[in-house]
């Protein structure tokens, strides 16, 4: 294995997207992701893992043998069996870690599981009966993981396992808050990560996850869409357009419907689950200092 190989992971909603969009137009990168935009996540799916497998995998690194070789998988950092094959494929693979205040993340998360129609109950219910919502989960629900908002912000315990199986030297830990308060140092940061030259990018959307106005039409929609609901909604978020000639007059009329549904301008965390989550993050907010060096 040719070591020019990266991952960018990282919490859900800690801006891995909007790093892996700016990265894809250096010269000297190539990402691995699908054409629409979304993730492989190849150490984390199973089907591509066991059924497509590594021999798939390696293509990427062929057709691009002069580039810098990434792939962007944000469930990677909350995945101890994605981990683990990645460990097997590549011990020397470097990571590019993306963290983003524990709170914000929590309320995005939660955004995001909203959007794609997943979640009905009101924020604070959601995270205060997590545990006990995912132990009823169905096998689908349960390789998704729509309501795990506590438990993908509980960094310790994967950064824990990361550092385990990786050396520290492979290991980039960015913070989300301050890539976006100033980029120019945090890219200069991650391009000597890389050891790619240091360039200007162009800016590219936040992909922040919007709020809809109605959870329950919005469940009612992702029946109509189906498994196209989430790249509708990724088309959305990246503020692209959305290609309809092949969508029914049904479905055209439900686009509309969706559109209309969600709320662009995102309102503030609720006050009663910001104290809630500000008191449970509080118990390992020093370990988590010392493992990052950021308060997250």
């Amino acid at each position: 294995m040719k070591h020019n190989f990266f991952i960018i992971c990282g919490g859900y909603a800690c801006g891995t997207t909007f790093l892996s969009e700016s990265l894809k137009q250096h010269p000297q990168i190539r990402l691995i992701k699908k054409e629409d935009g979304r993730e492989y996540n190849f150490f984390v799916n199973d089907f591509l893992y066991q059924k497509k497998g590594i021999e798939w995998y390696k293509k990427f690194f062929k057709k691009n043998n002069n580039k810098i070789i990434i792939e962007h998988s944000s469930q990677l950092f909350s995945s101890k069996k994605g981990l683990n094959r990645l460990y097997k494929f590549d011990k020397k693979v470097k990571l590019i870690i993306v963290l983003r205040d524990r709170i914000s993340r929590t309320w995005a998360d939660y955004r995001y599981s909203v959007l794609n129609g997943w979640e009905k109950l009101s924020f604070y219910k959601a995270i205060t009966t997590e545990r006990e919502r995912n132990k009823k989960l169905n096998k689908v629900l349960k390789r998704i993981k729509p309501f795990s908002y506590l438990d993908r912000s509980n960094y310790t315990k994967y950064l824990k396992h990361i550092f385990k199986k990786f050396n520290n030297t492979n290991i980039l830990i960015i913070n989300s808050e301050d890539l976006n308060k100033n980029p120019d140092i945090n890219f200069k940061k991650i391009f000597n990560f890389l050891n790619v030259k240091n360039i200007k990018l162009k800016k590219v959307p936040s992909f922040s996850s919007f709020y809809v106005k109605d959870k329950l039409k919005q469940s009612l929609l992702r029946k109509q869409f189906k498994n196209n609901l989430n790249p509708i909604i990724e088309k959305i978020r990246s503020r692209k357009k959305i290609e309809t000639k092949n969508f029914s007059s049904l479905q055209k009329k439900k686009l509309l419907e969706l559109k209309r549904n969600i709320q662009y301008k995102v309102p503030k965390i609720p006050i009663n689950s910001e104290k809630y989550l500000t008191k449970y993050y509080l118990k390992t907010k020093t370990k988590l200092k010392n493992l990052t060096s950021f308060d997250l």
